[in-house]
């Protein structure tokens, strides 16, 4: 039996259902209780951040996704010139020690936080602007452990409330453990140095293109979800070329794009906020499913 149609079907339900899935428990999908540790220290650090002159972040400003001991998560973006930014790691209760580091488009460290907690800070005033590579490694944890990371920009940026950011976490989290609770096992996209999950504050109309992912052979998805203030979001997988592979473009809040790879391949996950009651918080995830 084909598990995807279901699967796409009972998520698009729930995610669409705010109240049936913001009652959900976590504790019936162990993993997406990890990586909510994670995420709401980070979340919550860009609230208070926020009533102390920082805005979150133009474009992608929020990143999740498993680490492996040793290991690291990377990330290219770019950041203005002369703009203070700061970000803040975290990762969830299993990570001992997380470090944070800036580099340029050559490799070479501008600035790091390698202090021995699991909470690192980074300032960084870009020299210029270009795009820097944004490195987080778990230097130590009893095992494997989900991080995240939040930057945000000084008298600039968006202040994102609280509430929004716990309806778009609460929604997606707990109705993935509601799926979990089917036929369909869930669990995080996990290839190498690759985040899973990304947060952007989106104007309306507004667009972003999060490039070279490799999804890991098998069945798998892209799902994007918003706060309250979305009203239609749509999503598109595309090629390394920018060719469209798949895409869910219907008026619907919760966008969901399936794939199935037998390899690696270079991938492009592209996200749209067709419509929005002003400015919208999107978590945009890659997840990976199989039949129980």
């Amino acid at each position: 039996m084909n598990a995807k149609p279901l699967l796409v079907a009972t998520l698009c339900v729930l995610l669409c259902s705010a109240p049936l899935a913001r009652s959900q428990s976590l504790e019936s999908w162990p993993i997406g209780g990890y990586m909510m540790q994670a995420v709401a220290k980070t979340m919550g650090a860009g609230a208070d951040a926020s009533n102390r002159g920082y805005g979150f972040a133009s474009g992608v400003s929020f990143l999740a996704g498993l680490c492996e001991v040793k290991e690291e998560l990377r990330f290219t973006r770019s950041f203005t010139g002369g703009r203070e930014y700061i970000l803040i790691g975290a990762g969830d209760e299993d990570a001992t020690d997380v470090d944070l580091s800036i580099h340029d488009a050559d490799g070479r460290q501008i600035v790091a936080d390698r202090l021995a907690d699991s909470i690192p800070v980074v300032r960084f005033t870009p020299p210029r602007t270009g795009r820097y590579s944004l490195r987080l490694k778990l230097f130590s944890g009893k095992r494997e452990a989900f991080c995240s990371v939040v930057i945000l920009e000084r008298n600039a940026g968006f202040n994102v409330p609280l509430s929004n950011l716990a309806e778009a976490s609460a929604r997606f989290f707990a109705s993935c453990a509601a799926v979990n609770q089917t036929h369909v096992r869930l669990a995080f996209h996990n290839s190498p140095n690759e985040w899973a999950m990304f947060g952007q504050v989106f104007r309306p109309g507004g667009k972003s293109t999060i490039n070279n992912l490799f999804p890991e052979p098998g069945d798998g998805f892209v799902v994007a979800v918003g706060d309250d203030n979305a009203n239609d979001l749509d999503l598109t997988l595309l090629t390394r070329d920018g060719s469209v592979v798949r895409r869910d473009h219907q008026s619907t809040l919760v966008p969901v794009v399936e794939y199935d790879y037998r390899t690696r391949i270079n991938r492009s996950v592209q996200t749209i906020n067709h419509a929005s009651d002003g400015n919208t918080f999107v978590l945009t995830a890659m997840m990976r499913a199989s039949n129980r």
